[in-house]
């Protein structure tokens, strides 16, 4: 990344140090002296690199990750630290003492267009970065949980482990950018379908006809089923929706003759 043709955009602001309860933290501001931030609301207050240079009342310079400009912040490591070392021969950006002198920042930039909104909108609204957290499909029972998990995890060999993992992610992205290799879509296909428990109905008590079958009378055998198998049961509107999706589903169509209000197209419930 150039450093200088960045600091021509307007993206950048000022901070000022402030005390809190946690200690002292940076607190961004423009160079009016006004309240700033991140988000796309405070556009207006960001400024050029020189405009936020020359402002005599902040005790720093900050920039704003937008417009594809990203970053990378080491904390509490100098130079000789082999994962540092690794980081700065992998990304070969331009790079920075941090202002505590302690760490450093790195920047650089990847083309937005190039990622499908799809992957960055799950990645906005499913993968907090500020938190250990997980996106699950359904709820773990007491003696299937570790309430001690979040504890190791932030154990330096596990840490170290997951940075390592993070930093092969980047190392393919670099290469080969986000398209997702075939055998892991294969993989993730085989995994989904077999976490997938209404997949496992519909091979089980559906059958392909020429005739039709209502929602109505798939649900209660749906519920049967479940209550059979000890499978927590989805609502009829999620069923719908999952039906949709498979494009069988109908809001009107014939059954055996008679014109019937929601119905699953080209299948009927198995007889037991």
């Amino acid at each position: 990344m150039m450093i200088e043709d960045l600091k021509k955009h307007k993206q950048w602001v000022n901070w000022i140090y402030s005390e809190t309860k946690n200690g002292i933290t940076k607190v961004p501001i423009s160079p009016k002296g006004k309240k700033t931030g991140t988000n796309k609301q405070y556009q207006y207050t960001w400024t050029t690199f020189e405009n936020a240079k020359n402002n005599k009342n902040a005790d720093g310079i900050g920039l704003i990750l937008t417009n594809g400009v990203c970053g990378i912040d080491i904390d509490k490591r100098n130079i000789n630290n082999p994962i540092v070392r690794d980081i700065f021969n992998l990304m070969d950006t331009y790079t920075e003492y941090s202002p505590s002198g302690k760490g450093f920042h790195l920047l650089f930039s990847v083309n937005m267009e190039q990622i499908p909104t799809d992957i960055l909108t799950n990645f906005y609204q499913k993968i907090p970065t500020t938190k250990l957290n997980a996106i699950f499909d359904r709820h773990f029972s007491a003696n299937e949980q570790d309430k001690n998990l979040k504890k190791k995890l932030k154990n330096q060999d596990e840490i170290s482990g997951i940075f390592n993992w993070c930093l092969q992610g980047l190392r393919t992205y670099t290469k080969s950018g986000l398209n997702i290799p075939e055998d892991v879509k294969n993989a993730t296909s085989m995994y989904e379908l077999s976490n997938d428990k209404f997949s496992h109905f519909i091979l089980q008590e559906l059958i392909e006809s020429n005739e039709n079958v209502t929602l109505h009378d798939l649900y209660h055998r749906y519920c049967n089923w479940c209550r059979k198998n000890n499978i927590p049961r989805q609502s009829k509107s999620e069923i719908k929706d999952k039906l949709i999706i498979r494009n069988i589903f109908a809001p009107q169509a014939r059954v055996y003759g008679v014109t019937r209000q929601n119905v699953i197209i080209g299948y009927i419930l198995r007889n037991n």
